[in-house]
């Protein structure tokens, strides 16, 4: 029934824009992650700006603040066309965020994710004064990899993002080991070494701030 789910997106969207008046909202995550795709389809791109559109239309009339944005997980020609339609002049989305983590290959993944958000934004030119870019569910593999290629990992996204103006926000995931073990804090309440990664970016950010 794929009017009653977008019945039920809009209305949720409305429900957590006036419950949590969040300041960015993403209505639909990553709609070409893995889980998406297993729950509602793989769907084309002209479906999702539909859907998305409708989503910001709801979110801006609980609150106008509301920034709405999508994220882009699979890095494909869909998720390339959804950014650049985020981030068009004519679009009511301001938000077009991108998932940062390793592959089976390591920081190599990181590198080839990081490097496509390059390609992107240099496409969409110059991005308007409403418009911005961020990297959400920035994450790695401590269990797999090492809590040092985590904090590497992290590092390395925030010092790619503050090489980029557009670049607004760094969000990295998870904080615990809830559903997978790639939390900041491992389960048995211990800080994993990529916190202290952040501070030290967040204290470097703040020094080098112009006044």
């Amino acid at each position: 029934d794929p009017a009653g789910f977008e019945r039920r997106r809009r209305q949720l969207v409305d429900r957590v824009g006036r419950a949590l008046r969040p300041d960015v909202l993403l209505p639909a995550g990553a709609p070409y992650a893995p889980a998406t795709v297993a729950a509602v389809g793989r769907l084309a791109p002209d479906a999702w700006r539909r859907s998305l559109a409708a989503a910001a239309d709801q979110a801006r009339a609980v609150n106008a603040r509301i920034r709405v944005g999508v994220q882009a997980a699979a890095f494909d020609a869909a998720d390339s066309a959804l950014f650049a339609w985020a981030l068009a002049a004519d679009s009511p989305l301001q938000v077009a965020a991108v998932q940062v983590h390793p592959s089976f290959s390591g920081a190599a993944g990181v590198d080839a994710r990081l490097r496509a958000a390059d390609r992107w934004m240099r496409a969409a030119g110059p991005l308007a004064a409403t418009k911005s870019v961020w990297l959400l569910d920035v994450y790695a593999f401590p269990g797999t990899h090492g809590e040092a290629s985590q904090e590497r990992t992290v590092w390395h996204a925030i010092a790619w993002a503050s090489a980029h103006p557009a670049v607004r926000g760094v969000v990295a995931a998870e904080p615990g080991d809830y559903t997978r073990t790639t939390g900041l804090r491992a389960a048995n309440g211990r800080l994993r070494s990529a916190v202290a990664g952040m501070r030290r970016a967040r204290a470097t950010l703040r020094e080098t701030v112009v006044p």
